[in-house]
């Protein structure tokens, strides 16, 4: 069975952009891309996870959004408000 960090699948699913379409479509987006993806297709990363929450849109993870503050300060990734 191989192994995935938290940040590794983040990457990953951030280069899965649909060239038609602006990104993924924001971070609640992401956040219910990642909670499916561990809950429907048992894609767990190591050390846990993400450990989400019940929130108003959906699932939350606060790490979730520390690897991306992480990620877009290595330069890996960038953001923008909309």
């Amino acid at each position: 069975m191989s192994s995935i960090t938290c940040r590794d699948l983040l990457l990953l699913l951030l280069g899965l952009d649909d060239p038609e379409r602006e990104g993924l479509g924001g971070i609640t987006r992401l956040q219910k891309y990642v909670f499916l993806l561990e809950k429907e297709a048992h894609v767990k990363p190591t050390r846990g996870g993400f450990e989400f929450t019940p929130y108003k849109a959906g699932p939350y993870s606060s790490r979730l959004y520390d690897d991306l503050e992480f990620l877009e300060n290595l330069g890996f990734i960038e953001s923008e408000v909309t």
